[in-house]
Order: C-alpha cells, then structure tokens, then sequence
C-alpha cells in the first residue's frame, strides 16, 4: 500500500530544514554500526571469543580499552598471516576509532585489515566497515555524496551475500542521508524497511522503518501519519534502549499538531533529565530552541542554541552546527543584533556552500540515477521470472509493459519532487544572501562609531599572529590575546567577528591549519605528526586531527601522502 501525502508534500519541508535528528543519528550508530559477534562459522575459536570480548567493550563504550588489547592482538595475527582474524580484528578497531574519533587511524586500519584479506570473503565486516565510512562522511564531514557511495557498496555486496540485514541495516543509512536532504524518495525506502520488518518478524527492522516512516512524513508536513509511526516506535522501549528515544520527534509532531502543553513538557523532560545521552540532549535543544523562537521567546531560544553549540563542537556532529548557526541568525536578527546575526548567517552560509557545491551535487546525483537504474533492473527481472513461471503467455509482455510504466512513473514523480526541492532551495539560498546584505548594511551602521578603533585593534591582532606566531601558544585564550593588546575580552571579540567574520577559536585555528597545511606539503620536513601539531598549539592530537579533518575534509597523514604521491609539483597544488 502506498503511503499517503498532503497535496503540497514541501509547503513546510522546505521551512523546517532543520538539524538533522539525533535519534536518526543514533540509529546510524546503533543499529547500522551493529556488532559483528555471532556472524561467523567458526564459532569458539580463541578470535571468536577474543572479538566477542572486543563487541561487549564496543557496546560499554570503552573504545580506549578496545584499542588498547586488541592493537597488539591485531600485530601478532598480522605478523601470523591469518588473513580472517586481521579482517575481524582490524574491522573493530577501524570502529573503536570511528568512535573516538580519529578518522586518520579509522581508514589506516579498515584499508590494512583488508589488504590482506581474500576479497571474496568475509563479507559481513566488509559491510561494517563501508557502513562505517559511509557515517563517518554523513554524520562528522557532511560529504553526503562519498557517503551514499559507501552505502551502495554496502548494500551491494550484501546482495550478493544473501545477507537482508544487513542489506536492510545499509538502506537505514541511505534512508537517513535522504531525510537529511528532504528527499522524498526516503519515504520509499523507509517504507521498504518497515515493510521487510513487519513482514520477516524482524521487530528491530520494524522499529527502525516506523522511525523513518515518522521522520519523512514529518518532513513532508503530515504529522497526524507521523504520529502514528511515533506511536509505533514507542511500543518498543527496548529498541531504543542504547539508540536513542523518539521522544524528541514525539515533541515535534506534537507541537505541529498544536498540543503545546504536551510538547514542551517532553521538551523541558529531555532537557532537565541528567541522565539523557548527549546526542539525544542536542536533539531536544535544538528543536525546543526552534519551539520557543516560534512562539516569540527570543532569549531562551538563544540559550539552546548555544548550549546545543557547546554539544556540537565537544561531540563532533557538524551537522547540526549547520542549522543551529542559521536559526541563531534568524533569532539575533528578531532581537535587532545584526552584528551576530551576520556571523551566524555567514558561517551558515559557508557550510552550505561546501555541503551543497556543484561537483558534489552531480556526484550525489549520479550515484542515485544509477541506483535507480539498478533497482528497476532487479525489480523488472523479479516480475519477469514470475510470470515465467506462471506461463502466462501474453501476460509476460502486458505484465513487464506495466513494470516498466509504473517504475517510469515513479522516478520521474520523484525526480521532478526532488527538483521542485532543489529549485525551492535556490530560491531561499538567494532569499538568504539578499536578507544578509541588509543585515551586513545594518550592522555597519551599528559600527560605524567604533569602527576605526575595532580595525586597529584588530590589525595588531593580525600582526602578532602574523609576525610573532601567537597561534603557536598553547591553551591560547581570548582573555589572554586581550590582556597581551591591553584591552578587554568583548571588545576584542568584536573587533574578530567585524574584521574576520569568526570566532576567535575559529580565527586562531585558522592560522594553525594554515601552518600544518605548509608543512605537510613541504617534502624535506619529516615532522611526525603529534609534534607537529603539539608544535603548533594543540593540547592534543585528537583536537589537530579534528579541526585539519574539518577545514580540509583530508585527515592529515593521508594529506602529507598524497602530496608525495602527486610529486615535487604538489605543494602548488595544495
């Protein structure tokens, strides 16, 4: 049965692009980034028993105590040459990586893991391993395109083991990646997952569809059918145990719905409960703050905001950055401080324009023309063996004749949702840069007092992180930039968000990736790189490795690699 929609399915899509939902988040880590015990033939062996000890420290959240005990097991198996125990190995600790983030590691050992693995054999970690990747570019780069890549691989080669989990758990991803686009072909797939659980009696499946179902329809601006789904997924606490709750979303339909009273008290019960997880507090902030800006209370809406902010940069999920920073725009704007307002909006507008740019965008576009191509293949070589074997004669043309209708019908219906989307995107990007020109003539009006004094100042900022290196200075701080230029801590913040358009930890930041970007393409320096980037300020290696990942999208070992791969020239290219 075909799901029903509204008659104008995007009315209130294209308005509520908003953060991406935790839940939906902690489904791609939950239930995609599943375990890999109990996969295996040759259970009770000694690497059986060893993995099963490393998936229950993965599912305690104990990935430091992970890498720890299984790198030395990992050498000795490696060193061995059994080429099964490296791929299961090396697949979890790629994982406990991903989870600690450390995406340089991550990639060093699934692509050593599976170098010395038969291809055509342990398919399962396989997948783990694309599904991985594949969060990793949707969730922490927010490269939606390398990310639908490494799902399609996945759930290729789940086809061809035979594998429908997790075939099923890699359309979960895709699923997400098309609800974080407002895509209507998630509905589709969403629909596909509850359908498989529901009729397999696979109530995890049936959970995780009735979660998507509820998202996309929520998207698309049916909320008394997302209601329902949200129904659904709150009669199995015990999926979301460890996934996550649905209760944000519940908030949300909720509060479309105008049951107010209910919404905010989940909102306030999410927020207030020390117990609730990280990712699921983010959630709650985010879309509470968006409730509250709605209903005119500015300032409490600002306090989310930025909490949800502090979430966002300590837990890495730069995703949710991108909405936050163009809701703040629009509340800063409300409450007549146009000067923020036009940071916000500007680093809002910096993140689509990487997200969102033309050579990703045909990427995205290909890899879903040939899905597309390959599922009406399957679906039309499905119906054609049926009808062979019902021997139904002139039924076998008139039957594939309607497959290939129907299937034409539909994706050329999806296409042209899918381009009244992106035209209604163009159409508010360009609202948006029109809306910051006012903004940006409003706050230079605003500054126009102070603005030779700000300049100064700010230009012998510029000289000592120029000249001196000031970048260079661990724990470096706004209080202690302002004390060196005798001023104080706001009037130096300003002065940065005028003249540079960032924050101060961002402006800083800049002039060390800038520096790590330098030496890494210098062929002649060797500098390892945890003394470079202890060399260049950073308290610790995790801390370089995120922020050159973020700027560059290239973490930055992969980076010095490539650049001596490409040859003497590369430094010009970099």
């Amino acid at each position: 049965m075909k799901p029903t929609t509204t008659k104008n399915p995007y009315r209130r899509a294209v308005r509520r692009i908003a953060p991406v939902l935790t839940l939906v988040l902690a489904l791609a880590f939950g239930l995609v980034l599943v375990c890999c015990a109990g996969s295996e033939a040759d259970a009770g062996t000694a690497t059986d028993d060893f993995c099963r000890r490393l998936d229950s420290l993965s599912a305690e959240g104990r990935h430091s105590e992970l890498v720890a005990e299984a790198v030395p097991a990992y050498a000795a198996v490696r060193e061995s040459g059994d080429a099964a125990a490296r791929l299961r190995i090396g697949c979890r600790i790629g994982r406990a990586y991903y989870y600690l983030f450390d995406p340089d590691s991550m990639y060093r050992y699934f692509d050593d893991a599976t170098a010395g693995a038969d291809s055509s054999g342990m398919s399962h970690e396989r997948i783990m391993m694309l599904n991985t990747m594949g969060v990793f570019n949707m969730v922490n780069a927010i490269n939606y395109s390398q990310a639908l890549d490494y799902f399609y691989q996945a759930m290729n080669l789940a086809s061809e083991s035979g594998d429908r989990g997790d075939y099923y758990r890699s359309l979960t991803n895709v699923t997400i990646i098309h609800y974080y686009r407002r895509d209507p072909e998630g509905l589709e797939t969403a629909r596909a997952i509850y359908d498989y659980g529901r009729e397999n009696g696979d109530a995890a499946r049936e959970y995780t569809g009735a979660l998507m179902l509820a998202y996309m329809y929520h998207t698309l601006g049916n909320d008394l059918e997302a209601l329902k789904y949200v129904d659904i997924a709150l009669e199995h606490p015990e999926y979301a145990t460890g996934t996550g709750s649905p209760e944000p979303l519940h908030a949300c339909v909720l509060a479309s719905l105008g049951r107010d009273g209910e919404a905010e008290e989940i909102f306030r019960r999410c927020i207030g409960d020390p117990a609730t997880e990280n990712t699921i507090l983010l959630e709650a902030l985010s879309e509470y703050g968006r409730f509250l800006a709605a209903r005119g209370r500015l300032q409490e809406a600002v306090r989310c905001f930025l909490r949800g902010l502090d979430i966002t940069e300590e837990y890495h999920l730069y995703f949710y950055g991108h909405a936050i920073y163009r809701d703040l725009a629009d509340v800063y704007s409300r409450l007549g401080r146009y000067d923020r307002a036009v940071n916000y909006l500007n680093e809002y507008q910096r993140i689509t324009d990487d997200v969102f740019n033309v050579e990703r965008e045909r990427s995205f576009n290909a890899l879903l023309r040939n899905f597309d191509r390959q599922t009406a293949r399957v679906k039309l070589q499905q119906k054609d063996m049926q009808i062979m074997r019902q021997k139904q004669g002139i039924g076998l043309i008139a039957g594939a004749l309607l497959v290939v209708l129907v299937l034409a019908a539909a994706i050329y219906t999806n296409y042209r949702l899918r381009d009244r989307m992106y035209r209604r995107l163009v159409i508010k990007y360009n609202d948006m840069l029109r809306r910051e020109q006012v903004l940006q003539e409003a706050g230079r009006k605003e500054a126009d007092a102070e603005d030779g004094k700000l300049r100064k100042l700010f230009g012998e900022l510029d000289r000592m992180m120029t000249q001196e290196r000031l970048y260079e200075r661990k724990n470096l701080t706004i209080e202690e930039a302002a004390r060196l230029l005798g001023t104080n801590r706001g009037y130096l913040s300003r002065a940065v968000n005028s003249f540079a358009g960032v924050s101060f930890n961002a402006y800083v930041n800049s002039f060390r990736i800038k520096a790590a970007v330098s030496a890494l393409s210098d062929r002649a320096d060797t500098t390892p790189i945890k003394v470079l980037a202890d060399r260049l300020g950073y308290n610790n290696l995790t801390s370089f490795y995120n922020n050159f990942f973020k700027e560059t999208g290239v973490p930055p070992s992969k980076f010095r690699q490539e650049i001596r791969r490409l040859g003497p020239d590369a430094a010009d290219l970099a």
